[in-house]
């Protein structure tokens, strides 16, 4: 009986391992995050373009001239090594412009950094700041 429960437990864990390498886990990566932050669409206000506020949604109506558009949320000073895995969920949003998170970093407050995201598709897109050298301080 210690010998099924044994072999049992080696196996989820040779399996764990598996995952965890397809995955591209590091060997530290904690199983819960340090720090959560939730933002709803409606905490985000247009800087080029218009957007409308519609409920706990932010829906971007049009684009500025240059045909970008901006939505910032200020947030109070956040650790890098806090959020090291960024889960956005947006709706309807057209192939043929690029998301990216924009930002500014303590050491640098002048410059402004940005990050080019994935196409969010339909469903939640999860992207690992962490493996971007601009996600520091």
């Amino acid at each position: 009986m210690i010998r099924r429960v044994a072999f049992a437990i080696a196996l989820v864990a040779i399996w764990l391992g598996v995952f965890g390498w397809a995955a591209g886990l590091r060997w530290n990566t904690p199983l819960a995050p340090r720090a959560h932050l939730a933002l709803a669409g409606y905490d985000f206000h247009a800087r080029f373009g218009s957007a409308e506020r519609m409920g706990e949604r932010l829906q971007v109506k049009t684009l500025g001239d240059d045909g970008t558009g901006l939505q910032t949320a200020m947030l109070a000073r956040i650790a890098a090594t806090d959020v090291p895995i960024l889960r956005c969920r947006i709706a309807n949003f057209p192939r043929t412009l690029e998301l990216a998170v924009v930002f500014r970093r303590a050491d640098a407050p002048d410059d402004v950094q940005t990050i080019s995201l994935p196409s969010p598709g339909s469903g939640e897109t999860v992207v690992d700041l962490s493996s971007f050298a601009e996600w520091r301080g």
